[in-house]
């Protein structure tokens, strides 16, 4: 493992992206942390609009973010009461949202962005799973 990978605490990729993507992945990452606090926000629409914050991203951005997002929040206040669970909602839309980009590139689009999830989800009419 590089001494920039031993840095990080393995979810978060750091200056390995570059100044711009790492900007971008921290708004995506604050957003979602601060979604997943607030009970007062529906989840469900959490991935749409992290997609929204970012349309150039790669696709799989948004799974990162998500993913981040739900492991910070889980790590400071752990898997009980309603931010953990929140979380836990978001990890399985981190997963859902892997599946479709995957599903994406098997059908043709070799690098999904964040507006090719947000075209797909309009198409079917719906996103990724609810929590």
């Amino acid at each position: 493992m590089s001494d920039k990978s031993a840095e990080n605490d393995g979810m978060i990729p750091g200056a390995l992206l570059g100044p711009e993507a790492d900007k971008r992945l921290e708004q995506m990452i604050s957003h979602a942390s601060a979604v997943i606090c607030d009970n007062a926000q529906p989840l469900a629409d959490l991935p749409k609009s992290l997609a929204r914050i970012a349309p150039e991203a790669p696709a799989l951005e948004v799974t990162l973010a998500l993913a981040s997002a739900a492991n910070a929040i889980q790590s400071v206040l752990g898997t009980g009461g309603d931010s953990g669970r929140r979380a836990q909602g978001v990890w399985r839309q981190a997963a859902m949202v892997a599946v479709e980009v995957h599903y994406l590139t098997v059908t043709g689009l070799a690098e999904p962005r964040a507006a090719d999830l947000l075209r797909h989800w309009a198409q079917d009419g719906d996103g990724p799973d609810q929590p």
